[in-house]
């Protein structure tokens, strides 16, 4: 009951009642000799709330305490390790775990989502042809992801700041005309704008 007590907080997004039934089912259940699938899921839902709540220092302990013990959701704990860590700003120890994720967890479903991060982080860093490489590889893996236009203005941007303004156009104009219809259609037109007069 406890363990429901605090998905029904989650899915109300009351992050912080549920974080409390989650932790006392967590610390019920570490008695008993059977760990079961929803302790599991619960440390993982536990550390959820942490981030929701921003208290990252607690998200990540919860993330690093699933992870060796998690059977079913191990690639969902550890993509959150790593936002986590992007929170924190420990920048390269969150780029080394989207890395291990993208090598461990290649047919995982959140693979766009752990690329697009690796990809912005070298944004960040300012690695602008590294950030066109991955970006270009999540959308060779996933050519349907809803990320697609996103990633395509991204990878738009890192062109530009490389001086390939013919491929940043032809990113601009796929977004133009597949995704017109999307908030990124804007950015692109502003975009080619500028792409157009460099």
């Amino acid at each position: 009951s406890l363990y429901s007590l605090g998905y029904l907080f989650y899915n109300q997004k009351n992050y912080r009642k549920a974080q409390g039934y989650f932790e006392e089912f967590r610390t019920k259940a570490k008695n008993e000799s059977e760990l079961s699938q929803n302790y599991e899921d619960a440390l993982v839902r536990l550390g959820d709330c942490f981030l929701a709540n921003k208290e990252y220092a607690q998200a990540l302990k919860s993330y690093d305490t699933a992870l060796p013990i998690n059977k079913t959701d191990k690639d969902y704990a550890m993509y959150q390790k790593g936002l986590t860590l992007k929170f924190l700003g420990r920048d390269s120890e969150s780029k080394e775990v989207f890395e291990k994720f993208t090598k461990t967890y290649s047919a995982s479903r959140l693979i766009d989502d752990a690329l697009f991060q690796n990809a912005i982080l070298e944004m960040d860093k300012s690695n602008y042809a590294s950030a066109v490489s991955i970006f270009t590889d999540l959308l060779r893996k996933k050519p349907n992801s809803v990320l697609v236009p996103q990633v395509l203005l991204k990878r738009a941007l890192s062109y530009s700041n490389i001086q390939s303004h013919d491929k940043a156009i032809s990113d601009y104009k796929v977004i133009i005309n597949k995704f017109g219809k999307t908030e990124f259609a804007e950015e692109a037109l502003l975009g080619i704008r500028e792409s157009l007069n460099a």
